[in-house]
């Protein structure tokens, strides 16, 4: 077995190693299916990336991600990365590839050009191998990985939900001539927070909303005060481009809901409710920027971005959240169903009796 980089050659290889992976949520499984192009989501994910692939010869036996992103820290501005998408055929399980992995994914952290970088990662709460595969780094001596957080991922369903209004706050539709002020807006709400992107300047944030697929200046909802200011605003975006969902195994039960819901779908608008090995239509929330104070407008945009869910026959609009936030209370008039999650890592903060809101963006992968 040989470790190293994978390539541009390797794109249909591991988009076929992928589909392999079925992921189980609270109510179904399903595969994540990455094509036609492999590395277009991790170029969104970061500022860099290293995809390691262990073969046999030359056929890829597994992979893991590593991320390189930018990101408000403790209030500053530092360079982390992100391990994902921890993968290994089942014939080739329990001979220690999961772990050669992991290991080679921190020596990649560790030996980062500019300095050594923290290492951050998210692993469903169940998945114990997954957690498993994070302790063995101390076992192995490589790095100490302890959680730090929990995030909540909400998977909400499109109903045209009776939201009360809130009298201080509209919304509209983002345009080109916002993004100034949506910038200053995210310097200052998420600069609080701990892991949210940390773009360079207001040219960066336009740059990557133009390089992300289905994604636009319209694609972001603004919820204004009555002196119009931007108060807030969320991204909505369907990333099918890039990962596509698609529906491997569900509960009995909801088998049964879902031919009940395609009885009554076409009449009331609501979208066709996929069956196994189809393809699962989501929306993501998307730069998430509102202060807790302002929360009462994030039923708001929600119910908006709702609207667009439903006109464009998808299924959920996917959202996550630290589980500490305040803005968790507002979500619970929606019905939803979750997934819980640790956020994992080995950085040590300079206070760690300090209470901190994450903002990884879970939307990304």
């Amino acid at each position: 077995m040989t470790i190293n980089f994978a390539g541009e050659a390797d794109n249909e290889a591991l988009i076929s190693l992928l589909k392999k992976f079925p992921l189980s949520a609270e109510v179904l499984s399903y595969r994540v299916d990455r094509s036609p192009d492999y590395f277009f989501l991790s170029r969104l994910q970061g500022i860099d990336q290293k995809i390691i692939t262990v073969r046999e010869g030359k056929q890829i036996k597994g992979t893991l991600s590593v991320i390189i992103d930018q990101v408000y820290l403790e209030q500053e501005v530092k360079k982390i990365a992100y391990t994902a998408d921890l993968r290994v055929i089942p014939e080739h399980r329990g001979i220690g590839l999961a772990d050669q992995l992991m290991r080679e994914g921190i020596k990649v952290c560790k030996d980062y050009p500019e300095k050594e970088l923290p290492v951050f990662t998210v692993v469903m709460k169940d998945n114990p191998t997954g957690l498993k595969k994070n302790q063995n780094l101390e076992r192995d001596q490589v790095a100490k990985m302890t959680k730090i957080g929990e995030l909540i991922s909400y998977f909400i369903f499109p109903f045209a939900f009776r939201v009360k209004p809130a009298k201080k706050y509209q919304i509209y539709p983002a345009e080109a001539k916002d993004l100034a002020e949506m910038f200053a807006l995210w310097q200052k709400i998420n600069s609080k927070k701990q892991l949210a992107r940390a773009f360079e300047n207001v040219t960066d944030f336009e740059k990557w909303i133009k390089d992300t697929p289905d994604l636009d200046f319209n694609s972001y909802l603004l919820a204004r005060d009555n002196e119009g200011r931007i108060k807030g605003f969320i991204g909505v975006w369907n990333q099918k481009k890039v990962r596509k969902i698609i529906v491997t195994k569900a509960k009995p039960a909801i088998l049964i809901f879902r031919k009940i819901w395609n009885a009554f779908a076409s009449l009331s608008g609501l979208p066709y409710f996929p069956g196994l090995e189809e393809e699962l239509g989501m929306y993501h929330v998307l730069n998430l920027c509102l202060e807790h104070e302002d929360g009462e407008a994030l039923p708001l945009l929600l119910a908006n971005a709702l609207t667009r869910v439903r006109e464009n026959k998808c299924f959920f609009l996917a959202l996550a959240l630290d589980k500490n936030d305040p803005l968790n209370k507002f979500i619970k008039n929606f019905w939803s169903t979750k997934s819980e999650l640790f956020l994992i890592s080995d950085y040590l903060f300079n206070n760690p009796e300090a209470k901190r809101l994450y903002h990884p963006e879970i939307s990304l992968g």
